[in-house]
């Protein structure tokens, strides 16, 4: 992770500064940025699109909830996460007085990777497979050992 000089550009992940919202954590965020100060965002539910041009996100997961066209401010930025049915992003505070975006100072940093989005999804889901397989044998291996442990200490309780 690393911040760059100069702008945030559509497409970027990038860590940010809480929204300040009432009763929010003061943590970072991690979003991806849809739209930049003068672009009008939108979607219909079944795409985004960015000054009226569908944006290709194979890297979305989940369905994209519709909201109404929103000029994304000066300073601004639009952000979205990438696990649409999960995020607590932009669309969350469209009613707000700066229509859901975050203030492009907030930003920290900006993710980089090496690849393509499917690989290093598709890498991260084979390490998640790894982990989940690797801990359910562990826990299989827990309860055998419990199981044989509480059959020899019942066999030699004595009679």
């Amino acid at each position: 992770m690393g911040r760059h000089p100069g702008t945030v550009h559509g497409g970027e992940v990038v860590t940010f500064r809480s929204y300040g919202d009432v009763g929010e954590s003061r943590g970072l965020h991690i979003a991806r940025v849809i739209a930049v100060e003068g672009q009008i965002v939108a979607s219909s539910g079944a795409a985004v699109t960015v000054d009226g041009k569908v944006l290709s996100e194979p890297y979305v997961h989940g369905a994209t909830s519709a909201f109404w066209p929103v000029t994304v401010p000066a300073g601004r930025l639009w952000v979205m996460g990438d696990s649409r049915e999960n995020a607590a992003d932009s669309r969350l505070r469209i009613s707000n007085a700066d229509h859901g975006t975050i203030a492009a100072s907030g930003v920290v940093g900006s993710l980089r990777f090496s690849g393509s989005a499917a690989s290093v999804y598709g890498s991260l889901a084979l390490r998640a497979m790894v982990a989940a397989v690797v801990l359910a044998a562990v826990s299989v291996l827990v309860v055998l050992v419990a199981v044989r442990t509480g059959r020899r200490s019942r066999t030699s309780l004595p009679a």
